[in-house]
């Protein structure tokens, strides 16, 4: 959710309605809820979307509704410059997220907002609010076994990623954590780097990326900087490799190096953390 991909060439309308959800490593199918509600509150997450493609252009637009919890909207727009032996990708996007009913209490959200620091504040019972808003810029230069990008962030508002209790979300700013943190939090502004190489030349379907990302200046989502201000960075080695004998086996080794400088309370940044994961996927059609 958010966005939902799509190939087609033609304007195309979609749509999306859930009432259950399953975590990753769980068997059973589970009722959606706020960190603070009793399990089912949220009885539907649904959601409608568009996008087009015309030549090198691509329009992408999502409204997602969490039932008397949260909306967002996005817009995503992307052009494909074709040089003349490489190609120049450049993407902009705007997103919002907003408190929309009752579910939307203080601690509802508990790993991105702070909430629970505001004057008088009651977990669990009193109002809470969010009018996130955040936008990127991002360029992608590709060239024989080389790619080069650079991403721009910033954010007002905090933008929640996750659309209910447990949920990991779908966040679409280039310049997130591979793993863990969101890096959208008030008034954050957020560089990366990064740099792609095709190792072809070493194994067919082998590849790597190379990525660093600086967020600066965030704040505590209820008080500002009286409350507490924070940087965060990370760097990262993304390697996959489709392997060519096997057909529809991929294997992929991840490493995020997560770090943080933190004043007072800014519950969005996380701490520091060092991770490896390895992921083996097989896909088999028919």
């Amino acid at each position: 959710m958010f966005f939902i991909p799509q190939r087609s060439t033609r304007p195309k309308l979609y749509g999306y309605v859930y009432d259950k959800w399953s975590r990753r490593h769980d068997d059973r199918w589970e009722d959606f809820s706020t960190d603070q509600s009793a399990t089912g509150a949220i009885s539907v997450i649904w959601g409608v979307g568009a996008t087009h493609k015309k030549d090198n252009l691509i329009l992408e637009a999502e409204y997602l509704n969490s039932h008397n919890y949260l909306s967002k909207i996005g817009l995503k727009i992307s052009y494909d410059i074709k040089l003349e032996q490489s190609k120049l990708t450049l993407s902009t996007g705007i997103f919002t997220s907003q408190d929309d009913g009752d579910l939307f209490v203080t601690g509802a959200e508990g790993g991105d907002l702070d909430d629970e620091d505001a004057p008088g504040a009651l977990t669990g019972l009193t109002k809470s609010e969010n009018d996130g808003f955040a936008y990127y810029l991002d360029a992608d230069w590709k060239k024989d076994i080389w790619s080069v990008g650079a991403a721009f962030t910033k954010v007002s508002d905090a933008w929640i990623e996750d659309n209910f209790s447990g949920d990991h979300g779908t966040n679409p700013f280039p310049t997130r954590s591979l793993i863990g943190a969101d890096l959208t939090n008030q008034n954050e502004t957020s560089w990366q780097a990064r740099l792609g190489i095709d190792l072809k030349a070493v194994s067919p379907g082998l590849t790597t990326k190379f990525y660093y990302t600086d967020g600066s200046d965030a704040e505590n989502s209820a008080l500002g900087k009286l409350g507490g201000t924070a940087d965060e960075k990370y760097w990262a080695v993304d390697t996959r490799y489709k392997v060519e004998k096997i057909k529809g086996l991929s294997l992929r080794w991840l490493f995020v190096d997560y770090t943080t400088e933190k004043s007072g309370s800014v519950d969005g940044v996380k701490g520091d953390r060092a991770d490896h994961r390895v992921y083996v996927d097989y896909t088999i059609k028919f």
